[in-house]
């Protein structure tokens, strides 16, 4: 009985191997999009491997996953590692880069090498981008091939809800990097303030909090100079001066431009006190706040290449309502930085 029991097993097993000779020895695996973000973002979400804990469906699925990066390469040579219980282990490096594609060679540890291609196209307003697989059996081991050719019948149901998952978050991630990189110095100056009266109020507050802190230190500012029939003669000005890491609070300086000073002191919550005229660099910002990092910079960049020193605390100047003028991608910051 048990020599039949195997001699059936192996005319299954032989069955299985014959018709395996018949099966696809390829498998391609292609799933298409259409993303909001813009293209130039979404390459680089994919050509800098060191983004792709974002988005990637296979590193995000393992919250243990162990990444190491052979390199800080961005596009063709970029290559990184990972090992997990999960998904496995591997290797992928971007063989090929253009801002229309992006080709990777993915070797899953012994057990087989694919190329994953990225194309990216502009389609009306958005960015079409095509995202697919392809195995040959190409450094699989010889014994594991024959049942290779059953997965590959397989492979666009199991993996292919992954990559329309990926895209989508792809989307999402690009999106918000879009959004972090919008903006540009429209102007950058040396100029000299004349003397100005300031009402200022000081607080603290997480980052992400900053928006409804400065609403709230304005309203108490414009309450205190209005008792005292005082006008306001200027945009409003901020200046964040420190920021404690361990209490992940930010400092915030708010202040408005008035036409006299209010009865005040030091200690009170509303200062009023007269700055002299100084030497400053002013950096036009256009963008949202976020981002206005970029004018400091430049006013850095500036000084440095001119030899001058800083000589103070920057202060911003929010030059547009943003109640009125809404698009985030047109509020103006004017950055002041003084200098000497």
């Amino acid at each position: 009985m048990l020599i039949k029991i195997l001699k059936w097993i192996g005319i299954f097993l032989l069955s299985l191997l014959l018709i395996s000779f018949f099966l696809p020895s390829k498998s391609h695996v292609e799933r298409s999009a259409i993303l909001k973000a813009p293209a130039a973002v979404i390459h680089k979400s994919i050509a800098d491997l060191h983004q792709w804990p974002n988005w990637s469906p296979w590193i995000r699925m393992d919250t243990n996953i162990v990444l190491e990066y052979q390199n800080n390469l961005v596009g063709k040579g970029a290559s990184y590692s990972w090992k997990s219980k999960i998904v496995g282990n591997g290797k992928l490096e971007i063989i090929e880069d253009s801002p229309e594609l992006i080709k990777a060679k993915m070797d899953f540890d012994g057990m087989g090498i694919s190329f994953g291609t990225y194309t990216l196209k502009n389609e009306g307003e958005g960015t079409k981008v095509t995202w697919s697989m392809d195995s040959e059996g190409e450094g699989m081991p010889f014994y594991f091939k024959p049942i290779s050719k059953y997965f590959n019948l397989m492979m666009d149901k199991m993996i292919g809800p992954d990559f329309e998952k990926g895209l989508l978050t792809l989307d999402e991630y690009s999106l918000q990097m879009a959004k972090l990189s919008s903006g540009k110095v429209l102007n950058l100056e040396e100029m000299l303030s004349k003397n100005m009266i300031l009402a200022q109020v000081n607080a603290s507050c997480p980052p992400n909090e900053i928006p409804v802190k400065l609403g709230s230190m304005y309203a108490a500012i414009n309450d205190k100079i209005a008792s005292e029939q005082i006008k306001v003669i200027g945009m409003p000005l901020a200046s964040y001066p420190e920021f404690d890491p361990t209490a992940k609070l930010i400092r915030i300086i708010a202040m408005l431009p008035v036409d006299k000073k209010c009865n005040s002191s030091k200690e009170s919550e509303v200062y009023c006190f007269e700055i002299q005229g100084q030497k400053l660099i002013k950096a036009v910002f256009q963008g949202p706040y976020e981002n206005s990092k970029m004018a400091y910079d430049a006013i850095e960049a500036y000084i440095k290449e001119k030899g001058y020193e800083t000589n103070g605390q920057p202060y911003e100047e929010y030059a547009n309502d943003p109640m009125e003028v809404k698009d985030p991608n047109l509020f103006l910051t004017n950055v002041y930085w003084p200098y000497k």
